[in-house]
């Protein structure tokens, strides 16, 4: 019974230490460049439609893991996650 009760506490250990590494890994210019990257090539502010419906399954499911990371990333500050969903949209109408 007391594992039952541990089994959520662990979870949310386990997801602030992935929000904290994601955190660190944002605050160099190299992270911050890589997860734009990836945002990017994720397709998160884009819909994916394509005729094949094996290709939308891998589409989504790409995008559902970018999401992931976003969320976890806007749980406590929102603002922040609108923003990069912001930078990223405003890549995507006028590229560099």
């Amino acid at each position: 019974m007391l594992n039952k009760l541990t089994r959520p506490l662990k979870k949310l250990r386990e997801e602030q230490e992935l929000r904290n590494d994601l955190e660190a890994i944002l605050a160099t210019p190299h992270g911050q460049r890589f997860f734009k990257t990836f945002l990017r090539h994720c397709n998160v502010t884009r819909a994916s439609f394509n005729s094949d419906p094996y290709r939308i399954v891998e589409q989504e499911a790409t995008r559902r893991l970018a999401m992931s990371y976003l969320h976890l990333l806007g749980r406590d500050d929102p603002q922040h996650l609108i923003s990069m969903i912001e930078e990223e949209t405003e890549y995507r109408q006028n590229p560099e």
